[in-house]
């Protein structure tokens, strides 16, 4: 179905899942619709676009300390 029962989401929101939960079908399943609902195809889908987007936030973080080191440098001559 289309929808997450509240006892589901209160559950997910209060940490009431456990690690053998995230093997259940029906756990994946609902992380599947929050996904749907954020506007992901799927839970495969926001899986990947939090992967590059942690690879671009890390090549933007030393991108970010080469000019710090670049301006450092340069300021101290």
């Amino acid at each position: 179905g289309n929808t997450i029962s509240h006892v589901t989401l209160q559950r997910f929101f209060e940490n009431e899942y456990h690690e053998k939960t995230h093997n259940d079908l029906r756990f994946l399943k609902t992380l599947d619709k929050i996904c749907i609902f954020l506007g992901f195809k799927d839970l495969n889908s926001y899986i990947e676009n939090y992967k590059k987007f942690k690879k671009i936030s890390k090549m933007t973080l030393e991108a970010y300390d080469r000019e710090k080191i670049k301006y450092l440098n340069k300021k101290e001559i």
